[in-house]
C-alpha cells in the first residue's frame, strides 16, 4: 500500500512540476531568416563551442514549432540554432541508434537564425499568442527579446544569450 502511495504522490509531484515549468515558460516567437521549421533546433554554446543539450529522436517531432502566421512561429524546443538534418530525418536516423553523429558543431546549418524574437506572457496558450501575432500587436504585447537571443559576441565567442541562461537555469531546478 505503500509503495502505491508513494508511486501517486510521485506522479501527482510530476505533474504539479511540469505544469508549473509550463506556467513559468516564457512563450517564445521568433521569426528567422530563412523556414528552418523542419530542422533539428539545439542549444549551442559559443563559450565552450559545442552544442549543449540537444532532444532524442522520439522528443524531437514533438518539438517542431508551430506556425503562427505572418512569418512567425511559436518556440517548442530550446534551441538558439539549427542543424542540417531536418526533423523527419533525425526521427528516422533515430531508430537505427546513428542519430548522435549529427549532433556536431559541424552540422550546424544557421548560427544565427533569428530575425526578430519576443517573449510573451508566461503561459500563454498558442491560440492566444496566434491572435495577437494575426493581429499585428505583437510589438506591444510581448517583449522583444531580439538582441539578447542573438548571438552576443561571434568574435569572443564567449558569451550566451540570456534566454538559454534561463532556460539551462529552469531546466536545471526541474532536473530535466
Amino acid at each position: 500500500m505503500k509503495k502505491i502511495a508513494i508511486f501517486g504522490l510521485g506522479l501527482i509531484l510530476l505533474i504539479i512540476s511540469n505544469n508549473v515549468l509550463a506556467a513559468l515558460s516564457p512563450s517564445i516567437v521568433y521569426k528567422t531568416k530563412k523556414d528552418y521549421s523542419n530542422n533539428v533546433s539545439v542549444c549551442y554554446s559559443y563559450k565552450d563551442n559545442k552544442i549543449s543539450c540537444y532532444p532524442g529522436p522520439s522528443d524531437v517531432v514533438h518539438q517542431r514549432p508551430e506556425y503562427l502566421g505572418n512569418d512567425y512561429w511559436f518556440q517548442k524546443m530550446a534551441g538558439n540554432v539549427f542543424l542540417k538534418v531536418s526533423i523527419d530525418e533525425f526521427v528516422k536516423i533515430g531508430n537505427n541508434g546513428d542519430w548522435f553523429q549529427y549532433i556536431s558543431i559541424d552540422n550546424i546549418l544557421d548560427s544565427d537564425p533569428f530575425l526578430e524574437v519576443y517573449s510573451c506572457k508566461p503561459g500563454s496558450s498558442v491560440q492566444d499568442i496566434k491572435k495577437i501575432v494575426q493581429s499585428g500587436k505583437i510589438k506591444s504585447k510581448c517583449e522583444d527579446i531580439t538582441s539578447s537571443y542573438k548571438i552576443v559576441s561571434k568574435n569572443e565567442n564567449t558569451k550566451v544569450s540570456k534566454f538559454n541562461l534561463f532556460w539551462h537555469k529552469i531546466l536545471k531546478i526541474f532536473g530535466k
